[in-house]
């Protein structure tokens, strides 16, 4: 039944529908960033993906917000808009001097063929503009908030790095995001903060219109003349925006002032595997909801680490438990950073997380049989430094990756490498473990060892993305897990009651 109604969409179609009130209409397919769902009302359409609101047709008030200004100031030859929102890509094929306009949209927003652009694409933004060649007169992106690592991934150091090699000289980069119109909250200004700050061009501008809307260029005007550099053509027809509101919107003193709280904060700049902003919007969710994240996080360590002292000392066996703990730790911390670069980076999510547990299971389940078939046995160090290893391979890919040095691909490809070499070591471990202890002869070995792995695991995966994370970032998160593995050394060369070279 569950072959029957997964690929086929039905049990998709069935929970969206049930969660969809009021709609009349609910569309669910999959993509690989992110399940899509085109729900329709009145005659208005909505477009979610990974369930969040990405566009909704028709609305040329937002359009006219995210596009009118850039058209403005770029007086574009050509165009690109990456985005499923009709009203946007029509108003820039419509721009007097506009000659083409290629659109790129994510798979099931069908309605974008509507527009009259010149070109039309469905598939993954970043990659269409990443393939351009300097030939872009303005690039508009119509992103939402940054709520998933997918959607941070279209604003970052990395993709605005992209986005100025695909551009002409002079060209612009503008995009809007939702935050406060009038002023800024101090969780939306070190957003905004963090995102402005990952801009490689020379000129980066918020203004406050249809929330925040960011200009990126290296020939942007100055802050205080951007209103007289806005000079819209003869004969346009306002839908909101008219000369006098734009003059409001644009004045120094407002763009002063709204600028200001972004100035004052402290945040780090926005990347692929630092995602920042998404992290802070992450955070509001505890602060608006009155709860805080931190008692909980010290709680489920503090669980974790009762599991492993439960397992230690019912083995009995220092090494056993070493070999079960360490890996635990590096294998799941090194699924997070994994799970962390397909999202950030190749912007896929669903499919990869089971790309990810299948690489990292398969390789316990070698790593296990190995173990068991080695006549010579296993020796408990050697198994923590196998295991030691792939977070530091991980996280040498990592930092090539943010100096330009690795692709994103060849990196997602390394970390998935690494993942099923830490299975192996787990693999390796586990049957060690289950040796070192069962010659003592203990009832439930197997269970003992498992709850120390498992100790493991659930230390990594709260310790990872709410502590790790957050502080150093992915490169020396991975850096971490290989200092704490081999901090286990010591405790498997201990030969307490079983060989230093364990046959199972």
């Amino acid at each position: 039944a569950a072959l029957a109604a997964g690929p086929a969409g039905i049990l998709d179609a069935a929970i969206a529908g049930r969660g969809a009130h009021g709609f009349s209409t609910v569309e669910v397919s999959s993509s690989p960033w992110g399940e899509v769902a085109v729900m329709e009302r009145d005659g208005q359409r909505a477009f979610f993906r990974a369930g969040v609101l990405e566009a909704w047709d028709s609305a040329p008030e937002a359009a006219e917000q995210l596009a009118l200004v850039p058209l403005a100031l770029a007086s574009p030859e050509r165009v690109v808009y990456a985005g499923s929102s009709p009203d946007g890509a029509e108003m820039s094929a419509a721009w007097p001097g506009v000659r083409s306009v290629a659109v790129v949209a994510p798979e099931g927003s069908d309605w974008i063929e509507e527009s009259r652009a010149t070109e039309v694409r469905h598939g993954d933004a970043r990659s269409f503009i990443s393939s351009l060649d300097a030939d872009a007169d303005l690039i508009i992106v119509s992103s939402p908030m940054p709520l998933t690592l997918a959607g941070n991934r279209l604003l970052t150091r990395e993709f605005f790095g992209e986005c100025r090699s695909a551009l002409a000289p002079g060209g612009i980069l503008a995009f809007s995001l939702p935050l406060g119109e009038n002023r800024l909250a101090p969780l939306q200004a070190g957003i905004a903060a963090s995102i402005a700050a990952a801009s490689p061009f020379r000129t980066s501008l918020v203004v406050p219109l249809g929330g925040a809307l960011f200009l990126m260029g290296d020939s942007l005007p100055e802050a205080g003349s951007v209103g007289e550099a806005v000079i819209l053509p003869e004969g346009y027809e306002p839908v909101m925006l008219d000369s006098m509101s734009l003059s409001w919107h644009l004045s120094p003193d407002a763009l002063r002032r709204y600028m200001e709280p972004i100035c004052e904060a402290q945040a780090r700049h926005n990347a692929d595997l630092d995602p920042v902003a998404f992290r802070m919007l992450m955070s509001g969710w505890g602060v608006y909801g009155g709860g805080a994240a931190a008692p909980a996080v010290l709680r489920a360590l503090a669980a974790a680490g009762a599991l492993a002292l439960l397992s230690a000392v019912l083995l009995r066996r220092p090494a056993a438990t070493a070999l079960t703990l360490a890996p635990g730790i590096a294998g799941t911390g090194l699924e997070v950073l994994c799970l962390l670069v397909v999202q950030s980076v190749l912007g896929t999510a669903w499919v990869m997380v089971g790309a990810v547990t299948a690489c990292f299971m398969g390789g316990f389940a070698a790593g296990s049989a190995s173990a068991g078939a080695c006549r010579r046995g296993v020796r408990p160090p050697a198994v923590l430094l196998a295991a030691a290893l792939p977070p530091a391979a991980a996280s040498g890919a990592m930092l090539m990756y943010s100096s330009g040095m690795l692709g994103g691909a060849p990196l997602a490809a390394i970390c998935l490498v690494c993942t099923a070499l830490s299975g192996a070591a787990a693999g390796a471990g586990f049957t060690a473990a289950a040796g070192a202890a069962g010659e003592a002869r203990m009832a439930g070995t197997a269970g003992l060892c498992e709850l120390g792995a498992l100790a493991g695991s659930a230390a990594a995966c709260v310790a990872l993305p709410m502590l790790l994370l957050p502080a150093l970032g992915a490169a020396l998160s991975g850096i971490v897990l290989f200092a704490l593995v081999l901090a286990f050394v010591p405790a498997g060369l201990a030969r307490r009651g079983c060989s230093p070279s364990v046959r199972v």
